[in-house]
């Protein structure tokens, strides 16, 4: 196998494809969440896991799944606007 560093994402990518070549889905979900939580904004990572998701039957997960990756960035908050009128 390959040695892993903790944040090593193209590592755990390619072990994502090549689990997912050979079928072994379960591997392949591994190292897909593994890389999907060093890069969230990784579209091959994240169709990786919700193939392995769908091989596996794993229905639920995959609603969840493909919900969770569909949805909008969140917005970063709004800073309230001073208000008008008296000044302290």
């Amino acid at each position: 196998m390959v040695p892993l560093n903790a944040d090593d994402f193209d590592k755990r990518l390619r072990l994502a494809r090549l689990c997912s070549e050979a079928g072994h889905w379960d591997k392949a979900e591994r190292y897909a969440r593994a890389a999907l939580e060093i890069d969230v904004t990784s579209s091959e990572a994240a169709k990786l896991l919700l193939k392995a998701l769908e091989k596996q039957k794993k229905d639920d997960l995959l609603s969840k799944w493909t919900a969770l990756l569909q949805a909008p960035a969140a917005a970063p908050p709004q800073q309230a606007e001073p208000k008008k009128g008296r000044e302290p």
